[in-house]
Formats: structure tokens, C-alpha cells, sequence
């Protein structure tokens, strides 16, 4: 194909008015009789089950290790342990070796073992 056929080509399609209306493959799906009957013997089943009972909160007091990341220290958990010490739990935030309020320990010996022994 030539420039001047693709240029003629061009000006016939900004001459043609585009179509307004929505394409047929964009349109919302009608609801069908059929899906609504089953998505309500699906509810229905649901609720036969029982398995909309209320949740209940866990009342057992439980144990939390929270471990920090680089650069930071057993402190940056400081909210979350207040947090869960208030509800009754056990929470442990200790700071690791070499890392925040214990940087003064690392040494060349410090590795992800010493991390580990430190959890």
C-alpha cells in the first residue's frame, strides 16, 4: 500500500462518524432466571449449614516472638507490645545481636546463626 492510499484511508475514517453506541460485547449481562434460583438455593444451603454463626473472639492467652528487621531494634514493636500485653498475651521483642541497641556487639562473628541462637 502506497502513502497516498494509506493518507486517503486516513481522511476516510476521521470523516465517518464514530458510533455512540455502547458495543454489544461491553453490555452488561441480563441476570438470568436460572443464576438467581441458584444463587439463592446457595444461600439457602449456607444458612441451612449454620455457618453464618456469630465468630466469637478467642479468649486464650497466647505467646508472641516479634522479631525487627535491619537497622532497627526489640524497641520499633514497642506499640504492638503495649497492645498485646493489654489484651493479656505474653510478647517477646527482643533486640538481635550486632543491630539497634545492641550494635556495640557486632562483630565479624555476628551471623544469621547468632540471630537465630538470639530468637
Amino acid at each position: 500500500m502506497s502513502e497516498k492510499d494509506s493518507k486517503k484511508e486516513f481522511e476516510k475514517k476521521l470523516e465517518k462518524p464514530q458510533s455512540l453506541e455502547t458495543p454489544k460485547n461491553l453490555e452488561k449481562p441480563q441476570t438470568t432466571r436460572r443464576a438467581a434460583l441458584g444463587a439463592m438455593a446457595a444461600v439457602s444451603a449456607v444458612v441451612a449449614s449454620g455457618a453464618t454463626k456469630n465468630a466469637q473472639a478467642q479468649t486464650s492467652r497466647k505467646t508472641f516472638v516479634l522479631v525487627h528487621g535491619t537497622w532497627h531494634g526489640g524497641w520499633c514493636w514497642r506499640r504492638v507490645v503495649d497492645a498485646l500485653e493489654s489484651k493479656g498475651h505474653k510478647v517477646c521483642a527482643e533486640s538481635l545481636t550486632g543491630l539497634g541497641d545492641r550494635s556495640h556487639l557486632l562483630t565479624r562473628d555476628v551471623n544469621l546463626t547468632t540471630h537465630v541462637n538470639d530468637v
